[in-house]
């Protein structure tokens, strides 16, 4: 379900389309004058390397620059490649509607749901994080599918190697956010060209623009890079659906430049009963997330299955939910109803009978679904993850760890590895076994 446009007014708004137009040829202009912010270098480039002239291909082992009259710059905000804050009133069924291309008319069969285009669009954009303007222009970019009733390119709407729209999306929406979360994370600084050559990136650029430069850069040879052909493409592509108006076209972080503000948890099933931890911090959805998702299994012990169980997940926050479909369950813990903004939690794997459903206001502790292998589960589980301002935020940030009932989640050496921890508890450690001696866990009665 599409955010709400009848909410206060304080959020961020997209101006009329007609307005939008203006300012294109500004916008063109005014990236014209931003100043140099990154370098591309070979894999190895010689201490004694020096720019070329602009413009100019250079020879092998010496640095491509990125000049003014190139910028490298802000190609897309933070708060648009993570489900943000300036998506507030965005009404994408409409948008794709109003457009009048391919993909305003298509429709495909996703695990026997029959979904439109601007539904799959959607799907993907709630379950992965990722902003729905961002999908839609890079649609927009390799295949047309939005202005063009016939285009030409019919396989590959989101280019790379995977064909078909839900897939490419979802092939997508990894790539965007394995490398956002790397460079929030400060681990990846490099984009990798199509003839091999890399592009290093100064710290002057921001996640959002280093995850979308880093999906276009793999159609980019070093012949090309001087131009910056597909990152310029992909902006006029912007421009020309949503307009650039400063509000979207800043860095407009998503987190504060304080701590996050304190969100308290309980444990995501009944008082009194024992679960199983069977899955520590990894990614919510996907291989590019940050290890933010931890997952609890029913009873019994032993062997697990993928029957749904009779067991009752619990809403593990007070909150609205405004996302419910095989994917995912998304609950917003403050009172504006939108995902993008404060404390929301995401919920995975909760098989389709009795799953809670849209606008449903619910209490920490409420019945929510039962848990399943839904969405793709290895077995009889349910998840959690929780977003602030639409970013996925990690089990073990400093300044917000995931604390359920007074449990810390810890995580281990990889990805789905961990421990829970409690002040005069044993330490639980996470296991796809459901041993009692391991990683069972009681919720306490009266919750946190």
């Amino acid at each position: 379900m599409l955010p709400r446009t009848d909410l206060p007014t304080d959020k961020p708004r997209r101006p009329a389309r007609g307005r939008i137009r203006a300012f294109v040829a500004a916008g063109a202009l005014l990236l014209l004058a931003l100043p140099v912010l990154a370098h591309a270098q070979p894999t190895a480039p010689p201490s004694d390397a020096t720019a070329s002239p602009e413009g100019a291909t250079p020879p092998p082992g010496e640095p491509i620059a990125v000049a003014a009259a190139h910028p490298l710059g802000l190609v897309a905000p933070d708060s648009e490649v993570v489900f943000g804050p300036t998506l507030y009133g965005f009404d994408l069924e409409a948008f794709v509607a109003a457009s009048g291309g391919y993909l305003a008319g298509y429709a495909e069969t996703v695990d026997g749901e029959t979904l439109s285009g601007a539904a799959l669009v959607d799907r993907v954009a709630h379950a992965y994080g990722v902003g729905p303007r961002v999908l839609l222009a890079l649609i927009e970019l390799k295949s047309g599918w939005l202005s063009q009733a016939r285009p030409s390119e019919m396989s590959y709407p989101l280019g790379g190697a995977v064909p078909g729209l839900y897939n490419g999306l979802i092939a997508a929406a990894d790539d965007l956010n394995e490398a956002y979360y790397a460079r929030r994370g400060g681990t990846m600084d490099t984009l990798l060209l199509a003839d091999g050559r890399t592009v290093r990136v100064g710290p002057e650029v921001n996640a959002g623009s280093f995850a979308v430069l880093t999906f276009l850069s793999r159609d980019v040879a070093a012949a090309d890079w001087s131009s910056l052909a597909e990152p310029s493409r992909f902006w006029a592509v912007w421009t020309a659906l949503f307009g650039d108006e400063p509000l979207y076209f800043n860095s407009s972080p998503v987190q504060p430049q304080t701590a996050l503000p304190p969100f308290d948890l309980r444990l995501p099933f009944a008082d009194g009963t024992l679960w199983y931890f069977v899955q520590g911090p990894a990614s919510p959805r996907g291989r590019g997330g940050p290890r933010a998702a931890v997952a609890f299994a029913p009873p019994p012990a032993g062997a697990a299955g993928c029957a749904p169980s009779g067991e009752w997940v619990a809403a593990a926050a007070d909150g609205q939910v405004v996302w419910s479909d095989a994917l995912s369950v998304v609950v917003d813990a403050d009172t504006d109803a939108f995902l993008g903004s404060g404390w929301s939690v995401t919920y995975e794997h909760l098989a389709p009978q009795d799953r809670v459903a849209v606008s449903t206001t619910v209490r920490a502790g409420d019945p929510i679904g039962h848990p399943s292998c839904a969405g793709g589960g290895p077995s009889t589980q349910v998840s959690l993850a929780r977003r602030f301002n639409g970013e996925w935020v990690g089990a073990d940030r400093s300044d917000a760890p995931l604390v359920l009932d007074g449990w810390a989640v810890l995580p281990g050496a990889a990805a789905g590895e961990g421990v829970l921890i409690r002040s005069g508890e044993a330490a639980r450690q996470a296991g796809a076994d459901k041993v009692d001696a391991r990683n069972a866990i009681i919720a306490p009665v009266g919750g946190r």
